[in-house]
């Protein structure tokens, strides 16, 4: 399936939405564990991409799975190996944001993801020809402009709450954010742990820029199998350490896990969408318009009350980085489709 630019714009600002949607599920767990959340996150997310194998496998695997594999198992073990790093990743984030917030998770994760992204979009996976370098470089740059005034907000509103975000007493006190060092050392690992995956979807997916690589529904197959192996791993031995394997499987707690197996289609869902929307538009863009969900996270942890009683002085810097946001992802599409 080829996508016009236009279209390819708009499936992965879709992608962008759902990746946002599932994370505020974290908000409705109550007494669920978290990596039952996850185990049921990724088995939902394995039966999505296979739907999509079984409707979409005829014409976009017409040869069959083995012969697009066969010669290039080394970059199969790759795509693999790259949704067991992403999923790594993915758990800290998600560790970090059930402790301290959805807000406070994007903004510190928007600046890191942004520049570690960049580069390694730019040197692996390229730009489209047609698309101006120079525009790319500028959108990049007020984007990240963006997730660094965010996260001035953040610093912001807890210094009005009187928590010094810097001060090391503050992991003695449970009921407090984790100190602002702790927050980027955590989330600095799950940025490096996703850039094996960005590397693994890049070189993997066939494109002007990588002519030999699979087909996009194979690699996220292949994406979402090594994701699958590193979420079963991690909850079964952290529900059988402490003693809550049952969990999994209690009718009390059929909510959190419907809501772990909505989060699997937003989640690969959205993956299938963005990788094949990935050639028209190339690495770069792809992952700066990916960006766009920390707005969407923004909004919802605005909707949970983590802005509420701020000063105006917070709202204030929280508007000007969501504004950016905006102006960088609105002038990203337009350099890349002017008509």
């Amino acid at each position: 399936m080829t996508m016009s630019v236009p279209v390819a714009i708009v499936a992965t600002l879709i992608a962008a939405f759902m990746f946002a949607l599932w994370y505020q599920f974290l908000n409705h767990l109550k007494q669920f564990p978290l990596p039952g959340f996850v185990f049921w996150l990724y088995i939902s997310a394995y039966i999505t991409v296979w739907v999509a194998v079984l409707f979409l496998g005829r014409r976009d695997l017409p040869n069959g799975i083995m012969a697009e594999l066969e010669g290039k198992y080394g970059l199969a073990l790759l795509c693999v190996f790259g949704g067991i790093c992403m999923t790594s990743g993915l758990i800290i984030s998600l560790i970090h944001m059930k402790a301290n917030g959805m807000v406070a998770n994007q903004a510190i994760a928007g600046s890191i993801g942004s520049i570690l992204g960049l580069i390694v979009t730019f040197v692996v996976g390229g730009l489209a020809p047609g698309i101006p370098l120079s525009g790319v470089l500028i959108a990049s740059a007020v984007i990240i402009l963006a997730s660094i005034v965010i996260q001035q907000s953040s610093i912001y509103k807890y210094r009005e709450r009187g928590i010094d975000l810097t001060s090391r007493d503050i992991d003695r006190d449970k009921s407090m954010p984790d100190s602002i060092m702790k927050q980027n050392l955590m989330l600095v690992l799950s940025n490096v742990l996703s850039i094996g995956y960005s590397i693994a979807f890049m070189l993997g997916t066939r494109s002007v820029n990588h002519p030999n690589g699979f087909p996009p529904l194979l690699v996220v197959l292949l994406l979402c199998t090594g994701s699958l192996l590193a979420a079963v791993t991690y909850a079964l031995i952290s529900l059988g350490r402490s003693g809550q394997l049952k969990v999994l499987f209690k009718p009390e707690f059929k909510f959190p896990i419907a809501l772990g197996l909505i989060a699997g289609f937003c989640h690969y869902g959205g993956t299938i969408l963005q990788i094949y929307a990935l050639p028209p538009l190339s690495a770069p863009v792809s992952s700066l318009l990916i960006r766009t969900s920390s707005v969407w996270t923004f909004f919802w942890g605005i909707l949970y009350g983590e802005y509420k009683g701020a000063s105006k002085k917070v709202i204030q810097w929280l508007a000007a980085g969501i504004a950016l946001y905006l102006i960088g992802t609105v002038y990203l599409t337009y350099i890349i489709n002017p008509a």
